[in-house]
């Protein structure tokens, strides 16, 4: 069994280079033991590219470059979904004609209170 070869960088970057396992037939508990070792890594190197990500965003908000996705209707496609709707048309019918899918459609006309 190869080592498993690790650089550390300066901010605490681990960086897993290669890794030649070779597991023994009746060896249950090391197979097992070794499983573990690298979910571990694994869980480990992706909780860090996502801290990573999560930095980069806020960067690029505090920059104005972040604005996130428009909104797949406005106020005036609402009213107009809530007036199909209340003439009678399906909802379905009514997405497919505003270009939105039925999903979409439901989150910005909920049901009406039960009661």
């Amino acid at each position: 069994m190869d080592l498993i070869l690790l650089e550390a960088h300066t901010r605490i970057q681990v960086r897993l280079q290669r890794i030649h396992v070779f597991f023994f037939r009746n060896c249950f508990a090391f197979r097992t033991g070794m499983y573990g070792v690298l979910g571990s890594v694994a869980q480990f190197e992706r909780a860090i590219m996502r801290e990573r990500q999560d930095e980069r965003i806020e960067r690029a908000k505090k920059r104005g470059a972040y604005k996130g996705r428009a909104p797949a209707m406005n106020e005036a496609s609402i009213e107009q979904a809530r007036e199909m709707v209340d003439m009678g048309v399906p909802k379905a019918d009514v997405a497919r004609r505003l270009g939105v899918s039925r999903a979409t459609l439901y989150r910005y006309l909920p049901y009406p209170p039960c009661g």
